[in-house]
């Protein structure tokens, strides 16, 4: 079986990746929320490791105050997810930014602080 490979993208290719309109349903209200077309992957991905965040400590928290019931386990099941998310996210945005800083453009590193 053959393998075929993409050729790499171009630095400035990857500096200049934006995201594509994704709707959401939050509350049962679908398409009410969405992620915007056009924010720089590496402001989304900041993004989504701060939203990853804060539910892994509400989750945590969560699991701490049930302690025993039916399945106490539960909520440390999805704790353990987020903390893999959180991880895979972190790997991302370190491969961006060094895909970024090989190529010379703009990575995560130039926008922090930006609010």
């Amino acid at each position: 079986m053959a393998t075929t490979t993409k050729a790499p993208a171009s630095g400035l290719a990857i500096a200049q990746a934006v995201t594509a309109h994704q709707p959401f349903c939050m509350g049962g209200l679908p398409e009410l929320f969405a992620v915007q077309s056009g924010i720089p992957l590496s402001d989304a991905l900041q993004t989504l490791s701060l939203l990853i965040g804060a539910a892994g400590a509400s989750v945590a928290d969560v699991a701490i105050s049930i302690g025993e019931g039916d399945k106490p386990d539960a909520p440390w099941a999805i704790a353990h997810v987020l903390d893999a998310a959180s991880a895979l996210a972190a790997s991302i945005q370190t491969g961006f930014d060094l895909a970024c800083d090989a190529s010379g453009t703009a990575s995560i590193g130039s926008t922090k602080g930006r609010g």
